[in-house]
Formats: structure tokens, C-alpha cells, sequence
């Protein structure tokens, strides 16, 4: 596996996890604070979302996009917290955004938060990412 941070995708990742700040205010009435703690408010929100995917109320590219927005928030409030990049991974020939963490350089530091929230998105509470936030933090050593 190959990383490479890229400027323009931390640039849009950024623009993105602000709009999920207002959504969620907007819609939600929550209020996301970049806080480690905030990714509690996240999974709420994406069980509301897989109600309304398994409903049939939420066509697939809209999962996508929501994906790329609510991934986008918890890649940030990562990086924030605790430090990472976003940009490229290569693997295999085949290109993901995701992020590297700075407490880790090795591919074990490397992770796709837009996956993962579009896989809970379609799964179901089984790909919970409150869990996974937590266990990307203990996984690169930094305590919680």
C-alpha cells in the first residue's frame, strides 16, 4: 500500500465536514464540536440514515454522498484530534481517499473513514463508527 497526502482533498474534506456541522444542527438539533466525543452524535445520525436507505427512502448515490461528507467529519475530527493527512491510498492499483495517521506511518496507520460510513450506512449498526473512531485511537497508541 501506498499513501500520498494530497492539499486539494484535505481542502474538501474540510468544506465538508463544516456542512455536516450545519446539517446536523439544521436537522438534528445536535451539536458537533469536532470532539472526539461527537462521533456518538454521528452514529445516531447514521442509524436515522440506514432506517432510511433499508426503507427504501435513500437511493444509492445519495448513500455515496453522504458517505463522502459524514466520512469527511470523522477523517477531521480525527486529524484534529490526534493527527493524520488525507490523501491517496494506493493499493493493488486501485485509489481510496483516506488518511494516515502521524502517530503511525506504517500501513497500520492507515484508514478510510469514508468507507467505513458508507458501509454503516448500508449495514446497518454493525459497522458502528463509534466503534471504529475508538478503535483507530487506541490502534495508534493514543489513549482515551
Amino acid at each position: 500500500m501506498e499513501f500520498k497526502a494530497i492539499a486539494d482533498i484535505q481542502r474538501i474534506a474540510i468544506e465538508s465536514a463544516t456542512a455536516v456541522v450545519a446539517f446536523a444542527q439544521q436537522n438534528f438539533g445536535e451539536h458537533l464540536d469536532y470532539s472526539d466525543a461527537s462521533i456518538e452524535i454521528v452514529e445516531r445520525m447514521l442509524e436515522s440514515a440506514h432506517a432510511a436507505y433499508r426503507n427504501g427512502q435513500l437511493a444509492a448515490e445519495e448513500v455515496q454522498k453522504q458517505a463522502q461528507f459524514i466520512g469527511s467529519y470523522i477523517g477531521e475530527t480525527y486529524r484534529r484530534n490526534h493527527g493524520a493527512d488525507w490523501g491517496l491510498v494506493t493499493s493493488d492499483g486501485a485509489k481510496a481517499v483516506g488518511l494516515q495517521s502521524k502517530s503511525d506511518s506504517k500501513p497500520a496507520g492507515l484508514f478510510w473513514p469514508i468507507a467505513r460510513v458508507e458501509k454503516r450506512i448500508l449495514n446497518g449498526g454493525e459497522d458502528n463508527v463509534l466503534h471504529y473512531y475508538q478503535f483507530l485511537v487506541r490502534r495508534h497508541g493514543i489513549p482515551i
